[in-house]
């Protein structure tokens, strides 16, 4: 397999436009693996990219990663939600008391 790979940060993965180059022990050739989904982890620093695998790459929000690869060949599912994809904005801090450090509402 001869993808071309480029460098994107975390926070700007698209499901089903990008994929990303695996290597898996014992074979040769890296697999490409598509994008399914992105979230913003609870810490609000990190995000969760869910692959086609069921695995996960978590990483801080302005990672870069050198090993994502622009998917061609798209089918109309996903063209469709490349289309309609609005980035996850990232959840709201977390309140602590100043005394205990016990979470609290807002």
């Amino acid at each position: 397999m001869t993808a071309q790979t480029i460098t994107v940060r975390m926070r700007d993965l698209v499901p089903y436009k990008h994929g990303v180059l695996a290597r898996f022990e014992g074979r040769e050739e890296p697999s490409l693996i598509e994008v399914v989904s992105l979230k913003w982890c609870e810490d609000g620093r990190r995000m969760s990219a869910m692959l086609d695998s069921h695995n996960f790459i978590i990483e801080e929000a302005d990672a870069e990663l050198d090993y994502v690869v622009e998917l061609d060949g798209l089918s109309d599912f996903e063209r469709e939600r490349i289309a309609a994809w609005v980035p996850p904005q990232p959840p709201e801090p977390k309140m602590r008391c100043a005394h205990c450090g016990q979470e609290r509402a807002p």
